[in-house]
């Protein structure tokens, strides 16, 4: 499958979708391309279809302290947390071309995070009756996907030097107690987001046997 790749660097969580949604309605498989976005936000905790504010923690004053928006989004899932540091992948592949249904989807962006883990000598592992992938019992990345027409939007993201703390100040996942972490953390030294991303290129190209266009 032909794709193209983008870096948009740090970019608004708000202008981020505007551009997924464009792509979305170009990539038909016809008049559009396969288009895989790599990017980071600002702070923002946003809240997917199934999500609750309740499993915000903090009050308001910090949210403010912190310039951490909040944002009800329509992609799976409950609430997680986005913000430099973390890199953010926007897969936007039609699923007709790739010739699967959404479980096999979601199941493909665990292993390319653990295909990635691999690299670092780390063991990413699958947690039955959730999505994402886990280290131990700390979680890494976080998976949130909306399909419309079979097209893919939103996507995954993986805490590479993000500031753990953030987590604290919410339910990730709508799962109450439960411990993120980064390759920061595991590793223990700041890794770059461009070797990251260089290695997550990759990763995506393996497990969905991606061609990138020229």
């Amino acid at each position: 499958m032909k794709y193209r790749l983008l870096d948009l660097g740090l970019i608004e969580y708000e202008d981020a979708y505007i551009l997924q949604q464009g792509l979305v309605n170009c990539c038909n498989g016809r008049y559009g391309y396969n288009t895989l976005l790599l990017l980071e936000h600002p702070p923002i905790f946003t809240i997917g279809r199934t999500g609750s504010s309740k499993n915000i923690l903090c009050d308001t004053n910090f949210l403010k302290e912190k310039n951490v928006k909040v944002s009800y989004v329509d992609r799976g899932g409950d609430i997680t947390f986005h913000g430099e540091g973390q890199l953010v992948t926007y897969p936007i592949f039609n699923l007709h071309e790739y010739k699967c249904d959404l479980h096999k989807y979601l199941r493909a962006l665990e292993s390319v995070v653990i295909d990635l883990l691999g690299i670092y000598n780390i063991k990413g592992e699958r947690l039955e009756g959730y999505t994402g992938v886990w280290v131990g019992a700390s979680k890494i990345a976080s998976i949130g996907v909306g399909v419309r027409n079979w097209v893919t939007y939103h996507g995954l993201s993986l805490n590479v030097n993000v500031d753990l703390d953030f987590f604290s100040q919410i339910n990730p996942c709508g799962i109450s107690q439960v411990k993120m972490t980064s390759l920061k953390e595991l590793l223990g030294r700041d890794i770059p987001i461009a070797e990251v991303k260089s290695h997550i290129v990759g990763a995506f190209e393996r497990v969905f046997n991606l061609e990138v266009l020229n």
